[in-house]
């Protein structure tokens, strides 16, 4: 199976929070992190990237982290 990765642009420091969300949102298995750095992660799916999707996902994340500190939480 080929995996397509991409590098999240913020930082996090809970995965088990970033967990939560790609499991519900990808299902269990259809989703894997790298660790790239302190704090810095890489997504990687089993399917191609939407445009904007990695965007999407981490204004989700940081709601799921604060819901107060979100902007734009539509996928286009």
């Amino acid at each position: 199976m080929a995996w397509h990765k991409k590098v999240m642009k913020q930082k996090y420091n809970d995965p088990d929070k970033l967990r939560e969300y790609l499991d519900a949102t990808y299902g269990p298995g259809n989703w894997r992190v790298e660790v790239k750095s302190t704090n810095r992660w890489m997504i990687a799916l089993t399917r191609p990237w939407k445009e904007h999707e990695m965007e999407y996902i981490e204004s989700q994340v940081r709601v799921h982290y604060d819901p107060n500190d979100y902007e734009n939480t539509q996928l286009q």
